[in-house]
């Protein structure tokens, strides 16, 4: 991660949460949390609403101060049972893509496994990630699990057709896993898959073989972005 971006690279786990809110509205149970930034100037409402078909409403806003360097990702992360891996989705595919990296990747519907959406760099790194989907779903061996699908993208266009879409990477591990490790059997497998549901990521960068920063249109450089998704649980 570039030194001027440095500041990102605990301010999640950092966040400091005041307790939840909880309200009754027409659509549903609403919980509201606030978190601010303990080094860093940012604040943060996550919003969840559960409806009465079971389905979540997940609605985040972050803002950040106008000194702060922009965003390395907005989005969320959850955590979901191992077992869930078989990964189907409708968005760029079928291999990773990101913003500045994504021409060539087709829009489609998509079905694959979280193992297989590993790429085994020779140096462990970033890996995986798809953009401009409509919607994605998680499911263990009989069909059980999790469909997350874009509702709002205000703040970016991430798509030709400006239609609401999110990016996901589904991994065994935690990106800081990769930080100590030289080799890809070094990653340690942890016994859950670590689910990002994004509104995005700044692009890879590097026009000139190496090194270069992303281009302007492929950074988040607002100070503030809003993303709402639905998780809808699904089974036979």
């Amino acid at each position: 991660m570039p030194f001027t971006r440095a500041v990102w690279r605990n301010a999640a786990a950092e966040l400091i949460w005041d307790d939840a809110q909880t309200s009754q509205t027409d659509e549903g149970t609403v919980v509201t949390r606030h978190g601010k930034g303990k080094n860093i100037d940012l604040n943060c409402v996550l919003t969840e609403t559960t409806r009465a078909d079971g389905s979540v409403k997940v609605a985040l806003t972050v803002e950040k101060g106008k000194d702060v360097p922009d965003f390395v990702r907005v989005g969320t992360q959850l955590r979901i049972p191992q077992e869930c891996d078989k990964v189907t989705y409708y968005g760029r595919g079928p291999h990773e893509n990101y913003w500045d990296r994504k021409s060539g990747s087709m829009v489609g519907r998509y079905s694959t496994t979280v193992d297989r959406m590993f790429t085994r760099y020779s140096e462990p790194g970033e890996c995986g990630y798809r953009t401009d989907c409509r919607w994605v779903e998680l499911v263990d061996k009989d069909g059980f699990g999790w469909r997350f699908a874009a509702l709002d993208a205000n703040g970016v266009s991430t798509s030709a057709d400006d239609a609401a879409t999110l990016c996901f990477s589904a991994r065994r591990f935690l990106h800081r896993d990769l930080e100590s490790v030289e080799h890809n059997w070094m990653i340690p497998k942890r016994d859950f898959i670590a689910l990002n549901i994004d509104l995005g990521q700044f692009g890879i960068g590097g026009d000139n073989s190496w090194g270069a920063r992303e281009l302007p249109q492929f950074r988040l450089s607002d100070n503030r972005y809003t993303f709402e998704y639905l998780i809808t649980p699904i089974g036979k």
